[in-house]
């Protein structure tokens, strides 16, 4: 069987208040702000290597981490930056998004294969990963000929 390797976890969070994305960024290290080309404050961190893309609402989208154990430091951290800044920053609603991840399976994979009539039968669904409303995941399908 192959090892999953981890490549970059997507998670969400909020901090409960709304923030003025200029005056943090004047004031912290590592950030950077460019209203006119993309709307949320850009935050690095060094250790853990993650990504924080915070919003003027209070949602912060962590980036760049490679287990959940950093991710969920980053949001620590960052909560930690903006509440030196003097907001009442309280991390809450912390949710995975999305998973990046690879894996050595022991043996080639023949895609020219896959894409032949014998193997059809593979390619005819298209698989959807959603959630209901209790935010339960659900897998559709849809036949495409």
């Amino acid at each position: 069987m192959g090892v999953v390797f981890y490549r970059a976890i997507v998670a969400c969070t909020s901090v409960g208040c709304h923030l003025n994305l200029k005056r943090i960024a004047q004031q912290s290290k590592n950030s950077e702000y460019n209203p006119k080309r993309f709307a949320p404050l850009i935050m690095r961190l060094r250790k853990p290597r993650a990504t924080g893309l915070i919003f003027a609402s209070g949602k912060i989208v962590i980036t760049g981490t490679r287990s959940e154990r950093d991710c969920k430091l980053a949001k620590k951290i960052f909560g930690l930056k903006l509440c030196r800044l003097g907001y009442r920053a309280r991390p809450l609603n912390f949710e995975i998004q999305n998973i990046s991840a690879s894996c050595k399976l022991g043996f080639s994979v023949r895609l020219k294969d896959l894409a032949t009539a014998k193997y059809a039968f593979a390619l005819r669904y298209v698989y959807y990963l959603r959630f209901d409303d209790h935010r339960r995941p659900k897998v559709y399908t849809v036949c495409k000929r």
